[in-house]
């Protein structure tokens, strides 16, 4: 989470409160998941029983079903990002940034 705070950073936005302005309620949840994927992954990449297993006492269990929960989570996420992204570069631009389907 870090690394995307920076990210965001350096196009002067402050990501969680941004995202939590437009997004109530979401955000502790969007951190949660994106949490529990790094500890996961990092368990799974490196072959670490621990952090496997921090990641199942958090509620994440290396299964289809967290997944699927993963994707929905970080889906719905990126969607938000995208949103203040095009938001700051409509207002930096005076324009908008892309087309909304």
């Amino acid at each position: 989470m870090r690394t995307l705070t920076q990210d965001f950073n350096m196009f002067g936005l402050t990501l969680w409160s941004n995202l939590e302005q437009g997004n109530p309620g979401r955000v502790a949840g969007w951190k949660t998941a994106v949490e529990a994927l790094n500890t996961a992954r990092n368990g799974v990449a490196h072959d670490d029983a621990t952090k496997i297993q921090a990641a199942e006492r958090a509620g994440w269990p290396v299964t289809l079903a967290s997944v699927q929960r993963w994707r929905e989570s970080l889906d719905s996420l990126a969607a938000a990002m995208d949103h203040i992204v095009g938001a700051h570069l409509a207002a930096g631009f005076a324009a908008s940034a892309w087309r909304r389907p």
